[in-house]
């Protein structure tokens, strides 16, 4: 084997070893999160709702915009009767993912709390909620 040869082969084989430990790392956060929200379930079906509030915590890390995760700890919060985080985390879920409104509606109901939804958020830089009456904006912001 000439020397030329022998440094393409060492040159491709730590491309290769390179280009597998990038492509392992693409999920690794996901195996990560999605690791992170078993254990945080297991905890909390063992009623360890501080253990399982840091699982879901880690997975939030991971990724902030997950529904599911918000949903679990805002239930994990209200267990821990720590309501304030549960609500919070709660109305998050629900502007991720609206079909979260469920949960929100229960626990409204055991704390015999009224809510109402008055919009869908979107993308607009401005919200507004006119009067249909006399057309005065409730809000404006």
């Amino acid at each position: 084997m000439t020397q030329g040869s022998w440094r393409k082969r060492v040159a491709a084989g730590l491309l290769l070893l390179a280009l597998s430990g990038a492509l392992a790392g693409c999920g690794g956060s996901e195996a990560r999160k999605e690791k992170a929200l078993q254990r945080g379930q297991e905890f909390y079906a063992q009623r360890d709702y501080a253990k399982a509030r840091v699982e879901f915590r880690n997975a939030l890390q991971i990724d902030p915009k997950n529904a599911t995760a918000r949903a679990l700890l805002g239930e994990t919060a209200e267990a821990l009767g720590d309501y304030e985080e549960a609500v919070n985390n709660y109305r998050y879920a629900i502007a991720l993912d609206p079909n979260g409104l469920p949960l929100f509606e229960q626990m409204c109901a055991r704390e015999r709390c009224p809510f109402a939804v008055v919009g869908v958020a979107s993308e607009a830089t401005q919200q507004v909620l006119e009067d249909g009456h006399g057309g005065e904006r409730a809000i404006d912001m």
